[in-house]
């Protein structure tokens, strides 16, 4: 039976990751594509009010403050002990939680419909009623946690991720194609977004379909006693203030070039940062294969080989940060000329700000899955309402003085004070004891100043290429492909953790007898 039950988790696992990596390619690939339609078939503006819109319901969002992931911890133990009653209990919670959610997202968002003109600059002259419009993208968001999304937690439960990812993709890709074919047939802004709310539907029935099919025996009844209310509650309230600060970075950013700039240097703002969240959900993957094997090692391994594991892990990670960093900095201009049209590029500084701002942002994910391995989220607690309101106070402040560079300034300001050496200073205060912080710190000052190096070289590489449209930017990636990883090479078999983590890499991967790595190792 444990055999049976090893064999179905890796079969499960396979079918996550075989769909995960589907979902990804979709969520890449299509938002690009829509952006670019919308905006050809629309204008700018328009497309600065969709970002908008989707940033302030984000905020509003953050009501759900973790109660999903609180719940899918609890439901763990009473899954591996077969009590279903249980998993009913805990399943019917989080229901009546996720419907007075929908109602306080519904009822705070028709309290805020008369402000939304204040959020957009020049909002008389656009063409659209935006109070019609901002009702269905509240509609959207609310309709979905009074419906059946609450049993998703289910599907993460019982590590069935697949069939979200299955559902999510086919849905998605439904939606898209839909809204492309309204925009292109239509050029009606209402018809595209009443188009969301019917797939948020669609994909709430299926969630439904799904789990009923596959755990008959699991119903919305019961009740969960105090302990276990206390308990979710108490997981809840450590997740809360991570899941704000993470979500309200750019949303917030948004809102302010709304107000401050107006809604076509928001559209051009959110059409870069797209890119870069793109990039980083890409890079997610390869924290989520990790984090079940960091708990597990930081359980049972000592911190002294935890910290050497982390210092390992960082360097690849960092390795492979910098290339997207070096292919950010040389890619950005010549996409969104191609894609958007020249007359929607930022600055070259404002490029050099977002590639920084992905690069700080990537800096702490190692360390931020140890810490949340550690349960480290309490702990936080402070970092994370400080980072908040230094990015809500430099955003207005540096917005005011230098528009949209100020914006992303003010973001990164606090990304790197505030969410890098803070955070990191709390695990080491909390797990790494008597490990200096400095073994940590000194080796990323190192890691950027070389990924500066290899970005600065590689643009230069680029800039030598004479070809314009597709044919550039395939030039382009050519070099981003194989120089920046060839330089990477060459300076970083400097540092000792090169050897290291090409040993492990290598013995990870069972390719230590490839005569790429054997050189590599050299």
């Amino acid at each position: 039976m444990d055999k049976m039950i090893k064999l179905n988790r890796a079969e499960n696992a396979k079918r996550s990751i075989l769909w995960s990596c589907t979902n990804k390619m979709i969520l890449l690939v299509f938002p690009f594509i829509l952006r670019m339609v919308f905006f050809r078939k629309l204008n700018a503006d328009s497309l600065g009010l969709d970002s908008l819109f989707s940033s302030i319901l984000q905020v509003l969002n953050l009501s759900e403050l973790g109660f999903s992931s609180a719940v899918v911890y609890a439901m763990y133990s009473p899954i591996a002990h077969g009590d279903s009653g249980t998993v009913c209990a805990i399943v019917r919670f989080l229901k009546k939680v996720y419907f007075m959610i929908g109602i306080l997202i519904f009822s705070i968002g028709m309290l805020l419909m008369p402000w939304i003109k204040y959020f957009i600059k020049g909002s008389d002259a656009f063409p659209a009623n935006i109070y019609v419009l901002f009702f269905i993208y509240l509609v959207n968001t609310a309709v979905s946690y009074m419906l059946f999304s609450y049993r998703e937690t289910l599907l993460t439960a019982y590590q069935r991720n697949d069939v979200v990812s299955i559902v999510y993709t086919l849905t998605k890709t439904m939606t898209y194609l839909i809204q492309i074919i309204v925009i292109i047939t239509t050029k009606n802004y209402y018809y595209y977004a009443v188009c969301m709310v019917a797939g948020t539907i669609v994909n709430n029935i299926l969630i439904k379909v799904s789990t009923e099919k596959l755990f008959p025996d699991i119903r919305d009844y019961g009740s969960i006693g105090i302990a276990l209310r206390k308990d979710i509650l108490l997981k809840a309230k450590g997740l809360m203030l991570d899941k704000i600060c993470t979500v309200s970075r750019n949303s917030l950013d948004s809102i302010c070039i709304s107000g401050f700039l107006g809604l076509s240097m928001n559209a051009r703002y959110n059409n870069y940062y797209m890119i870069l969240a793109a990039v980083v959900s890409l890079l997610s993957m390869i924290g989520r294969s990790i984090i079940g094997g960091v708990g597990n090692s930081v359980v049972t391994e000592t911190k002294e080989k935890n910290f050497l594991d982390l210092k390992k892990i960082n360097f690849l990670y960092m390795w492979i940060s910098g290339w997207f960093t070096t292919c950010l900095f040389c890619l950005y201009q010549p996409f969104i000329s191609l894609a958007y049209g020249a007359d929607m590029k930022l600055s070259q500084w404002s490029v050099c700000l977002f590639c920084i701002y992905f690069y700080a942002l990537e800096m702490g994910t190692i360390r931020g899955i140890y810490s949340d391995a550690c349960g480290l989220w309490w702990e936080n607690r402070y970092r994370t309402v400080v980072e908040i309101i230094t990015n809500v106070a430099l955003n207005c402040v540096l917005g005011k003085i230098w528009g949209v560079n100020g914006v992303i300034a003010a973001t990164l300001i606090s990304l790197l004070v505030i969410n890098f050496a803070w955070g990191s200073h709390i695990i080491f205060m909390h797990y790494f004891k008597g490990i200096s912080i400095k073994e940590y710190f000194i080796p990323h000052l190192q890691y950027a100043l070389v990924t500066g190096m290899v970005a600065a070289i590689t643009n230069l590489l680029c800039g030598m290429i004479s070809g314009q449209g597709v044919l550039g930017i395939a030039g382009m990636l050519t070099v981003c492909a194989l120089v920046p990883n060839l330089l990477y090479a060459v300076l970083f078999r400097r540092f000792k953790i090169y050897k290291i983590a090409m040993e492990w890499i290598g013995m990870v991967l069972h390719v230590d007898h490839c005569r790429f790595m054997k050189w590599l190792m050299k």
